[in-house]
């Protein structure tokens, strides 16, 4: 049997040095993916010329190209010299978000016939056995048509509560033969780093780009572990290097329209969940914009931002 081929997904935005940490974990993997694709939501930054600096690419991109733009290179691999990584800079001539990334990154990865995609945010760090210890765990599970999702940690190494993922024993797809060894069932994970098994993607498509930032993740997972198994790995862990330990609903921020808006569509436009779940998912919505406005107030922006997430996410489509 030849030895599956792996693409690892990378997406940023105006992160360069955490990129710049991400890469070089990345080619100092024990295990070294066969190729790195950096989608770049139209950084403004410099990262462009902080990869020039660090020669992950051998020339600039367009500031603002007409199309999306590919720059490739071969570097080699840290851990094993003799082996070369192929390294693709895909400057997007637009930013649509980490979720039109992951949609372009897995759509790249998927079509040029890679066997697994490994995706992750700019700001994960991998161990150098990340990617060896999926690959040992999917030896153990025994079969390849599965998703599986790394620990997240934060930089006290303790969990990271951004990445808790959604942990079902009872789930009809739960796998319960693998926790002697670490390998938990799971409904839903996030991208901060998550392998996919290619054949999926086949079945089930790609990411929704509209939803621009969060739950894409976590839609995208749940539509994968309604027909095959989904995982979590013990053994399999990164540092997710946010610059704090907090969730979505910790301080004002322009983002936490897109957890509500994005919420609204998973519980009244989108049939990926159940009925059960989608009620689940609303009794903590309202929990969470209770605490939104105990931590930020109801200062006048704050109320637009919630009026128009509430309204777009009744009024409008996620696709």
């Amino acid at each position: 049997m030849s030895k599956p081929t792996i693409a690892a997904v990378v997406v940023t935005y105006n992160q360069k040095k955490l990129l710049l940490e991400n890469l070089t974990s990345l080619l100092s993997q024990n295990l070294p993916p066969d190729v790195i694709y950096i989608i770049d939501n139209l950084s403004d930054d410099g990262t462009p010329q902080a990869l020039l600096d660090k020669n992950f690419i051998n020339e600039l991109p367009d500031t603002k190209p007409e199309e999306d733009q590919l720059l490739t290179k071969s570097i080699s691999s840290k851990a094993d010299p003799s082996v070369e990584i192929q390294v693709n800079y895909i400057r997007k001539k637009e930013n649509d978000g980490g979720a039109g990334g992951f949609y372009k990154g897995i759509k790249l990865a998927h079509q040029e016939g890679y066997d697994w995609i490994w995706v992750m945010d700019d700001d994960t760090i991998p161990q150098a056995d990340t990617l060896e210890m999926f690959m040992t765990d999917v030896k153990e599970i025994g079969h390849e048509d599965i998703i599986i999702g790394s620990t997240a940690l934060w930089q006290d190494e303790t969990y990271h509560p951004m990445n808790f993922p959604v942990v079902s024993l009872t789930h009809k797809n739960a796998d319960l033969n693998h926790l002697s060894r670490g390998i938990l069932p799971v409904t839903s994970t996030s991208f901060v780093s998550l392998l996919i098994n290619s054949t999926i993607v086949d079945d089930v498509g790609y990411p929704i780009k509209k939803f621009f930032i969060w739950n894409d993740d976590f839609e995208y997972t749940r539509r994968i572990t309604n027909k095959y198994n989904g995982y979590f790995s013990l053994r399999s862990k990164v540092l997710h290097k946010t610059e704090r330990k907090h969730q979505a609903t910790e301080g004002y921020s322009w983002k936490y329209y897109y957890e509500v808006r994005n919420k609204l569509w998973l519980i009244f436009k989108l049939g990926t969940f159940s009925k059960k779940e989608r009620s689940i998912m609303f009794y903590y919505l309202v929990k969470s914009l209770n605490q939104h406005f105990n931590n930020v107030g109801f200062h006048k922006e704050n109320l637009k931002m919630i009026g128009r997430a509430i309204f777009n996410g009744f009024f409008s489509r996620p696709k």
